[in-house]
């Protein structure tokens, strides 16, 4: 089957957020019903870099879920190395300070790895080849709807990342994040 991709067009921001709802119409033809909770999930950037997608296109996202009748939030997990994404304190703290917080998107903002990324679930991997279980986020099998917002940039073990890194390591806890890399060779 070959991949379906979609161009949305716009000179400047504004025109990106005015149209991002006609993408999200033809991605999510669905209608939820007023309990089904939609994790978006998202990267908040790191502290004094501009590579991530700005909240503003989270704050339309959560919009349009609203509309459709989804009970949506946004969900990240701790990382692996200390800084500011490190814990849920200072991770929340850099979320809000680059837009990312509930008051500015009308919705909640979840870190669902625990307080130090500790928390955590082991999923089997049928089929896994290098790795058996993926080691999630205590809270990611709860969500029952995922939805990607991600940038794209270059990652040394899954290639260009998106959402494929966004999904893996993005959704792994602390112990999960540590065995992907150490799978690396460079």
């Amino acid at each position: 089957m070959k991949p379906t991709v979609f161009f949305l067009p716009g000179s400047n921001e504004t025109e990106l957020l005015e149209r991002l709802p006609l993408l999200l119409d033809k991605l999510i033809d669905k209608q939820f019903n007023g309990n089904t909770l939609c994790g978006i999930k998202v990267h908040f950037g790191e502290k004094g870099n501009q590579t991530f997608i700005p909240a503003d296109y989270s704050r339309v996202g959560v919009e349009f879920l609203k509309k459709r009748g989804a009970r949506p939030f946004l969900f990240e997990t701790n990382t692996l190395y200390g800084g500011s994404r490190g814990n849920t304190i200072v991770h929340l703290n850099l979320a809000a300070e680059h837009g990312f917080s509930a008051d500015k998107i009308d919705a909640p903002v979840v870190i669902v790895d625990g307080m130090r990324g500790e928390n955590s679930v082991r999923v089997p991997l049928a089929g896994g080849k290098h790795v058996k279980e993926a080691i999630l986020g205590k809270m990611i099998p709860e969500i029952p709807v995922m939805i990607g917002f991600s940038h794209f940039k270059g990652h040394m073990l899954s290639g260009f990342g998106a959402s494929i890194k966004n999904f893996s390591m993005g959704t792994a806890a602390r112990a999960g994040k540590l065995q992907m890399h150490s799978l690396s060779k460079p």
